[in-house]
């Protein structure tokens, strides 16, 4: 009899364990349109004067479509659509100073760049947008950064905005 028993409890826990676990179900699946599974991103204009930053923008960006993992990056010539853009701003601020107030402490680096989705063989744009993101890094202490450093988090912080944008119903 407790053999039984325990056999019950064990088809119990399991049954609700796998009940509970199907219902968290993920699926993989962009918001948009249902026919765009490929993706081809060109490399962007840039118009600021940090030199080779549409390089690291487009590095950033198919690594983010690659790990988001809805659209496959894909050449131009197989490709449903065709991400591409120019990068307008690159801004280095001062943010906060020192007790003297005149030995800045922190800087805030500002990325801006017009972005447009357009379906292969069509003008017209699917979506065009404006997307700026900004990291903030001290120059000194335990939580010190280079600019490099800020720049990288920049970037990673813009393609996670662009891809998440392309992922909305437009």
């Amino acid at each position: 009899m407790r053999d039984n028993t325990i056999v019950i409890r064990l088809f119990v826990i399991f049954g609700i364990s796998a009940a509970l676990v199907s219902g968290c179900g993920y699926a993989i699946h962009s918001g948009a349109r249902s026919d765009i599974k490929t993706i081809n991103i060109a490399t962007f204009e840039n118009r600021t004067f940090e030199h080779g930053l549409e390089v690291e923008l487009s590095k950033a960006l198919r690594k983010e479509f690659i790990v988001d993992g809805t659209l496959s990056v894909v050449d131009a010539s197989s490709a449903d659509v065709l991400l591409s853009g120019e990068i307008i701003e690159y801004v280095r601020e001062p943010y906060t100073y020192g007790a003297d107030e005149t030995e800045v402490e922190q800087y805030r680096l500002r990325i801006k760049a017009n972005v447009s989705l357009r379906e292969v063989g069509k003008e017209k744009p699917m979506w065009e947008k404006s997307v700026e993101e900004d990291a903030t890094y001290y120059l000194t202490g335990s939580l010190a950064k280079t600019e490099e450093e800020a720049k990288e988090l920049a970037l990673y912080e813009l393609s996670k905005e662009i891809v998440s944008i392309t992922e909305r119903p437009w």
